[in-house]
């Protein structure tokens, strides 16, 4: 695996990371304008998940340029902490979700293998988008009008 993902390394250059959807939403039962009170006043966790979902080759018209797309999936929730930790957590207790989704987008000189598609989708696609899922769910915080959640920093696995 490790020589795949520095095969794919050497080959692949990012050109953009975009996002193709996003949102957040409040649990409807909570007035935003009194999220902090409720935060404040509950003991909550966030939860979150991640994952490259497709890698897309696009066609070229030559073998010497080659276009890779990845979509890369991510989503937090912040969630109120059950008495008991074998409870499952309901909708109700889920006081707010942000979700997104990116496109990365590399060109190469070479084609890349299945198994370098594969290397470098767990490790460098998440790592290049991490920055704007970051600046993503501060800005949607901002907006809900509560303090910033902490997305922690990437680590390569």
């Amino acid at each position: 695996m490790l020589l795949h993902l520095k095969s794919a390394q050497k080959k692949l250059q990012i050109v953009n990371v975009l996002i193709r959807d996003g949102y957040f939403s409040v649990n409807p039962e909570i007035k935003v304008t009194f999220m902090d009170k409720i935060l404040s006043e509950n003991k909550t966790k966030p939860q979150s998940y991640e994952a490259v979902t497709l890698a897309h080759e696009l066609s070229t018209d030559d073998d010497e340029n080659h276009a890779y797309v990845f979509d890369f999936d991510v989503s937090v929730r912040v969630v109120k902490i059950k008495e008991s930790k074998d409870e499952d957590i309901d909708e109700k207790d889920v006081i707010y979700m942000i979700n997104a989704q990116f496109e990365a987008f590399y060109t190469s000189k070479e084609k890349l293998t299945e198994e370098e598609i594969k290397a470098f989708s767990k490790n460098n696609v998440t790592y290049h988008a991490w920055p704007y899922w970051r600046e993503f769910v501060q800005s949607a915080c901002s907006r809900m009008g509560t303090q910033p959640l902490q997305i922690p920093m990437f680590k390569l696995k």
